[in-house]
């Protein structure tokens, strides 16, 4: 009973690694292009259409693993409108995602508004780094 116990483990760090890999490989691809969406709108930009593609070819490599597309803005403006904007802006993504053959039950689309900054925004509530699309695997 023992040594099950111990291939359950290993089997889930295994697991664990991967995901956290394939997280970090979505992410450097993210990172590199960008996905920024037009002015005051949930609207991608065409540049960053060809990053969400990117983002499905890794994802079809995968077809397990659900994805948690998360929505975040600065804190500039009203709480409830950033929290609005964040949440549209991923449903955004998702719906480009599921053109390029993703899935959508594997798909699910959150806005976090301001609520989760990476870094200080400046004074009046600016913060490019802060208004961000990110993936996140999630378990279903």
């Amino acid at each position: 009973s023992t040594s099950k116990d111990v291939s359950t483990i290993s089997t889930d760090i295994i697991e664990s690694k991967t995901n956290l890999e394939i997280e970090k490989e979505i992410s450097q691809i993210v990172s590199k292009n960008g996905i920024i969406f037009k002015r005051l709108s949930t609207e991608v930009t065409t540049k960053s259409i060809e990053t969400i593609e990117q983002v499905a070819e890794v994802l079809k490599n995968y077809p397990s693993i659900h994805i948690e597309v998360g929505g975040h803005t600065d804190a500039k403006g009203d709480e409830e409108v950033n929290a609005y904007i964040s949440k549209h802006r991923a449903l955004s993504v998702k719906k480009i995602l599921i053109k390029f053959e993703i899935d959508e039950n594997r798909l699910r689309a959150k806005g976090y508004g301001e609520s989760m900054p990476i870094v200080k925004n400046d004074p009046r509530g600016y913060s490019i780094k802060n208004r961000r699309v990110e993936f996140k695997i999630v378990k279903e």
